[in-house]
C-alpha cells in the first residue's frame, strides 16, 4: 500500500480493519456517512468556538482584563455560525454546547499562560515516518513542564489505563517534543468538557517505543500489496462508513445460505465452518442493527418523540422501569442485624421484607425506592 502522513485515526482505523484503512487513506473512497448524525458537527463547532475563546486569552495575557459582554457574544456567535455551516440543527446540542463554553468562561482561569491554540503538525521521525495531527492547546506550567490539552465533548471519559496507553496522546507527546524541546515534563491532558479531565504522561522509554511503533507500523503497510488486503467482518461493522461496498459485509447481511439448515449428520469441520461463517454474520448484522436503531432513535427525536407511522405497522419506544432502594434510607426503617442480610438490597429482597412487616413500616421502605429506566427498545405494532 502506498505510504503517507500517519494520524492517530488512521493507525486507528488500521487496526480495527485493513480493508477500512485501505478504502479511506489508501483508495481514498468516499464515505457513506449518516446524514442525521449530529454528534461530529457538534464537536467541530465547540472546538471552534474554544479555539476563538483561547486567541482571545493568549492576545491580552498578563494584562488586567475579564471576559466582557461582547467577549461571550463574540464567542457564540462564533459557534452558532460554525453550527450553520456544519448543518448542526438539533436544538439541544445548540443548547448544551452554549452552556459548555458559557461554563467555561464563566469558571475561566485567567492565569493560565496559553502558548499555542489549535497547532497543526506534519512530522517525521529519524527514519522517516511522517505523522500528522493537531493540538488543541498548549499551556506553559513553568519552564520545565508543558500542558498538552485535548478538548472532548463525549459524554463518557476514557479510564487511566485507555489513557494511559492511547494512540493519540502517544502522538501528542512525540509532537509535543518535537515543536517544544525545551520542556522536559509534557503532561496529556484530555479536557472533558462535560466531565473532570483525565491526565496521563508519556515516560521517555515509552516515547521511544511509539516512535518504533511507527516506524514498523509504516514498514508493514508499505510492504502490504493492495491486492493482498482482503475485507473481513468484524464487531465494527455496522458503523463503518464503507460498509456499502465492502463484499465481505454485502455477502454477510444478503445471503444466507441453504447450507446453514441444521444438518445434523456432517462431520466437526463442517460444524465449525458453519459455526465461524454464522458468528461472521451475526457480527456484521448486530453492528448494521445498532447503527440503525441509533437512526431510528433519532427519527422519533425528531418527531417529537411520537411513534413512526408506516402504511401498514408503526414504531415505538418501549421502556421498562428498573426499581432500586436507597440502603442509607433503609437503615432507619430495618434494624441492622436483618439489613444485613439484605446486603444487595435488591427488589425482590427488600419486597420481601415489606410483606412481612406492617403497612405503615412498608410505606415508609417504599419512599426510600429508586426507580430509573432500561435504554429504550425498539418494538412493532400492527396499526389498528
Amino acid at each position: 500500500m502506498d505510504s503517507r502522513h500517519h494520524s492517530a485515526s488512521s493507525l486507528k482505523t488500521l487496526s480495527q480493519c485493513e480493508y477500512k484503512y485501505k478504502c479511506a487513506y489508501v483508495d481514498k473512497k468516499p464515505k457513506i456517512e449518516n446524514s442525521d448524525e449530529q454528534f461530529l458537527p457538534f464537536g467541530t463547532c465547540v472546538h471552534h468556538a474554544l479555539e476563538k475563546l483561547y486567541l482571545i486569552h493568549k492576545e491580552r495575557f498578563n494584562t488586567e482584563y475579564r471576559f466582557t459582554k461582547e467577549d461571550y457574544d463574540y464567542v457564540y456567535m462564533e459557534f452558532m455560525n460554525k453550527a450553520a455551516e456544519t448543518k448542526l440543527n438539533d436544538i439541544k446540542l445548540l443548547e448544551e454546547g452554549w452552556g459548555m463554553l458559557k461554563s467555561r468562561m464563566d469558571g475561566f482561569d485567567y492565569s493560565e499562560n496559553v502558548i499555542a491554540v489549535e497547532v497543526g503538525f506534519k512530522l517525521s521521525t529519524e527514519k522517516g515516518t511522517d505523522f500528522l495531527g493537531y493540538i488543541d492547546k498548549a499551556v506553559e506550567i513553568d519552564e520545565d513542564t508543558l500542558l498538552i490539552l485535548d478538548y472532548k465533548t463525549s459524554r463518557m471519559a476514557m479510564t487511566q489505563n485507555e489513557a494511559d496507553s492511547d494512540i493519540q496522546l502517544s502522538m501528542y507527546d512525540l509532537a509535543a517534543s518535537i515543536l517544544w524541546p525545551k520542556y522536559k515534563t509534557i503532561v496529556l491532558v484530555l479536557d472533558y468538557l462535560r466531565l473532570k479531565p483525565v491526565m496521563s504522561y508519556r515516560t521517555p522509554e515509552q516515547r521511544k517505543l511509539f516512535i518504533d511503533y511507527l516506524d514498523s507500523t509504516n514498514k508493514y503497510i508499505l510492504g502490504k500489496a493492495p491486492e493482498d488486503v482482503k475485507p473481513q467482518l468484524n464487531s465494527l461493522c455496522g458503523w463503518c462508513a464503507f460498509k456499502t461496498m465492502c463484499p465481505a459485509f454485502i455477502k454477510a447481511t444478503t445471503e444466507m445460505p441453504e447450507s446453514f439448515e441444521l444438518v445434523m449428520d456432517v462431520s466437526v469441520d463442517e460444524l465449525i465452518e458453519k459455526w465461524e461463517r454464522l458468528r461472521n454474520i451475526y457480527k456484521a448484522s448486530d453492528g448494521a442493527s445498532r447503527a440503525l436503531k441509533m437512526h431510528i432513535e433519532k427519527l422519533m427525536r425528531v418527531n417529537g418523540g411520537e411513534d413512526l407511522l408506516g402504511s401498514e405497522h408503526r414504531i415505538a419506544l418501549s421502556q421498562n422501569t428498573r426499581v432500586s432502594y436507597d440502603v442509607g434510607a433503609l437503615k432507619d426503617f430495618i434494624p441492622a442485624e436483618e439489613l444485613l442480610s439484605l446486603c444487595n438490597v435488591s427488589k425482590t429482597a427488600v419486597d420481601k421484607y415489606m410483606s412481612n412487616h406492617s403497612s405503615k413500616l412498608s410505606d415508609a421502605i417504599k419512599s426510600a425506592a429508586q426507580i430509573s429506566y432500561t435504554s429504550p427498545s425498539i418494538r412493532i405494532y400492527k396499526n389498528k
